[in-house]
């Protein structure tokens, strides 16, 4: 049949998004269900009509493997109810806006997401009189939603009441929604300490828990106990309140930012019980996100924390939906409103970064001049190695990067073993090097049996005695050759060992694009300040020449600087005639890019009449230009909740003295490492400054496009992704950059 049909999403998509939203946390679960609760009576509050604002959260405990944990969860409230009606509206749909004009109702999708993912879950509404009652479960990756006849809601209502009379009853005569759950036999629950803790500083339900026209109680169905839930926000003291508008799609949307200073240091951990950074809310209070907006690591803002309130966010989201991730747990850092909003945040948090980056001197704890020289050393030495990874990655181009290979049986051999190399061009092998059976500083002789072919370098080479190999060592040989049809084998001769290599001299090939204009490669790196070139192909069989081009760039960071044909440079690089080919009907035109301001991404467009060329470009840091490790110091008023802090704009890694375990080892006052040089204080402090490094470095190799994202757009994804780089790099490097730091006290400290 003709016509426009809508695609429908298939189930087991929508179970995916549940479970990406919830990720099996009760925590989530109970956040999504209160937050319910919490719309419930605001709509009733906005019409003026008195509530009781008590929204209860009830647990059972069961006993399992020999002690009592949480298994069944009752949440109650007293507000609006949901009609037998409007049953059906309200569950029947994924992602539809059911909830109107609520605080949080972004979605149509919590308590779907919540209910679904748990075992055994129910929601019961009293509405006027009336009893409904509906049951959600996920069978054969469907999720599955049943609406109870009257009588059967009726029955249920009864044997819950017989259940929570203790803490709460359930009649007919009083409105409110009742939703019970048990969480599945593979997950964990937890313990009644932790999830009073969880609750009252997960970020998203902050507002509630302070909100003195609201009550939320946690009551214990084993023993009676009810604990009023609270969230208190940090002691300190306001030193920003203003007020800017952003203007976005001919929306003009205010926004007020207050940050204010704690009088210690708080936990600025990427986390939901996060107790730092800015919390952001729309104009009803709904919690968006919490962030520092690259802040996070700064050790001068460890103290910040406040609140970016946005008035109209809704308004635009109601527009465009994209402005919030579809997990709901922040903001999407690429939507055009959120990125102007970045902006305006980080003018102004960085000058109060470096405000108290002044006014905040630590006392200094000397540790000796020649460990401390020692510690310099391993940052100069860690720095190259940095450097050096991220500048191969760019030289060597996005898909083009050599992946791990399989060493060689004799200790050395090429990669690849065949290579084919077009006239008058030139072709990079590898010559790879198993250091366990050809020691660093070795020598091996390259030679080649066809003088009409060039080998650089040729005769003796010695082996590097390089880190950065991860045990294998690669040796970059460039071949070239002017003659087609000629052959031959370049060997590479240690002792007995022989590797040898077969070339062949070839024709010049054309590579044509796949659509016949296109990027090629589509995605590309620039160092800020530094400028790079795009290769834009065009195959004048496809696209004929005179025909116009026009370049351009979404990222007023990414600047399209010039544009060359062979040596001939184009006048206009963003407007330009299709050139004519010397020969064949390839077109090679060099677009020249700058990139700007660091941490942006864009897109550079090339456009012919029906025909589009992208090429996705990343602006990233110089990094180290004097060092991205420049020092360290040891603090004795830094957040011992923490052992290590790192400020990166001046590459400086702070270890907390206050730190339990820290303290334990170093001393209260640093004592045992300042004076006494005991061999556990100085074991402890490269341990703390190897922790901070590979952290830091993890991040460097993302933000540098070392390493790509699996899960982007997925924050706690995206922070095991970064964990499991940690662990990685620790393994690689961790026992050298420790004894690059202890120097001559390594063997002390054994």
């Amino acid at each position: 049949m003709s016509g426009w049909k809508e695609i429908v999403a298939a189930p087991r998509h929508t179970v995916r998004r549940m479970r990406a939203s919830i990720r099996g946390s009760v925590i989530k679960v109970l956040n999504e269900l209160i937050t319910n609760s919490d719309d419930s009576y605001y709509r009733l509050e906005k019409h003026g009509k008195k509530t009781s604002s008590l929204i209860q959260i009830g647990f059972r405990r069961k006993r399992r493997k020999k002690r009592l944990t949480i298994k069944e969860f009752y949440i109650r409230d007293y507000a609006e109810g949901i009609s037998p009606d409007t049953m059906q509206k309200k569950f029947g749909k994924y992602g539809e806006d059911t909830a109107g004009r609520t605080r949080r109702g972004y979605f149509g999708q919590g308590a779907k997401d919540a209910l679904c993912t748990m075992k055994n879950s129910l929601l019961v509404s009293i509405f006027n009189d009336q009893v409904s009652a509906c049951r959600f479960k996920i069978e054969n990756n469907k999720p599955l939603y049943n609406i109870e006849d009257n009588k059967t809601a009726l029955r249920t209502l009864q044997s819950f009441d017989d259940k929570t009379r203790k803490g709460y009853t359930l009649t007919r005569g009083r409105n409110g929604t009742f939703v019970y759950f048990e969480t599945p036999p593979n997950q964990p629950s937890p313990r009644v300490k932790t999830l009073i803790e969880c609750l009252q500083s997960f970020y998203m339900l902050r507002k509630i828990l302070s909100d003195p026209q609201r009550r939320v109680q946690l009551i214990d169905h084993n023993t009676g106990k009810v604990i009023e839930l609270k969230y208190t926000p940090p002691s300190g003291e306001v030193i920003l309140l203003d007020t800017f508008s952003i203007s976005h799609d001919s929306m003009k949307i205010a926004t007020t930012l207050t940050i204010s200073d704690a009088d210690v240091d708080l936990d600025q951990r990427p986390s939901d019980k996060r107790e730092g950074g800015l919390l952001i809310v729309d104009e009803d209070d709904a919690v968006l996100d919490l962030t520092l907006f690259g802040y996070d690591e700064e050790a001068s803002a460890a103290s910040l924390f406040g609140e970016i309130r946005i008035e109209g966010f809704k308004d635009l989201f109601r527009v465009d939906p994209t402005a919030i991730t579809e997990t709901r747990d922040g903001l999407n850092s690429h939507h055009p409103f959120n990125r102007l909003l970045r902006d305006e945040v980080r003018k102004r948090l960085g000058k109060i970064v470096e405000r108290l980056r002044k006014e905040k001197a630590e006392k200094e704890i000397i540790v000796g001049k020649k460990l401390d020289r020692q510690i310099k050393r391993a940052f100069a030495r860690i720095n190259a190695l940095m450097k050096k990874e991220a500048e191969m990655e760019i030289e060597e181009g996005i898909g083009e990067v050599e992946k791990f290979q399989k060493k060689p049986k004799l200790g050395i051999g090429f990669s690849p073993s065949v290579v084919h190399v077009e006239s008058g061009q030139i072709r990079t092998v590898h010559l790879l090097v198993d250091p366990a059976k050809i020691p660093p500083k070795s020598t091996i002789s390259i030679a080649c049996d066809n003088p009409k072919i060039d080998v650089v370098p040729v005769g003796p080479v010695l082996v590097p005695d390089d880190i950065f190999s991860k045990g294998l060592l690669k040796i970059p040989i460039n071949i070239s050759g002017d003659q087609p049809e000629e052959r031959g084998v370049v060997t590479a001769t240690y002792r007995e060992i022989q590797a040898g290599l077969f070339v062949r001299i070839t024709d010049i090939v054309e590579i044509m694009p796949p659509s016949g204009f296109d990027f090629i490669p589509n995605r590309a790196r620039v160092y800020e300040g530094k400028r790079t070139r795009l290769k834009l192909m065009i195959d004048t069989q496809v696209i004929r020449p005179a025909i116009w081009v026009g370049v351009s760039s979404d990222n007023p960071h990414i600047v399209i600087t010039g544009a060359k044909v062979g040596n001939k440079p184009i006048e206009d690089p963003r407007m330009f005639p299709v050139p004519r080919p010397e020969s064949g009907s390839l077109v090679v035109v060099m677009i020249e890019i700058e990139g700007r301001k660091a941490e942006q991404k864009g897109t550079v467009r090339a456009k012919v009449p029906d025909k589009e060329a992208l090429a996705q470009v990343r602006v990233i840091e110089k990094k180290p230009p004097g060092g991205f490790f420049n020092d360290y110091k040891l603090d004795l008023e830094k957040d011992p909740m923490q052992r290590f802090s790192f400020d990166k704009k001046i590459g400086m890694i702070y270890v907390h003295v206050r730190a339990p375990v820290v303290q334990k080892y170093l001393g209260p006052e640093a004592e045992y490492l300042e004076r006494e040089r005991r061999p556990q204080a100085l074991v402890m402090l490269a341990e703390i400054i190897l922790q901070c490094i590979s952290r830091q470095w993890a991040k460097y190799r993302f933000e540098t496009g070392v390493k790509e994202y699996i899960n982007f757009g997925d924050p706690a994804a995206m922070r095991e992704e970064v964990q499991s780089e940690v662990r990685q790099i620790d393994y690689e490097f961790g026992t050298r950059i420790h004894e690059w730091i202890l120097g001559e006290y390594a063997e002390k400290s054994v």
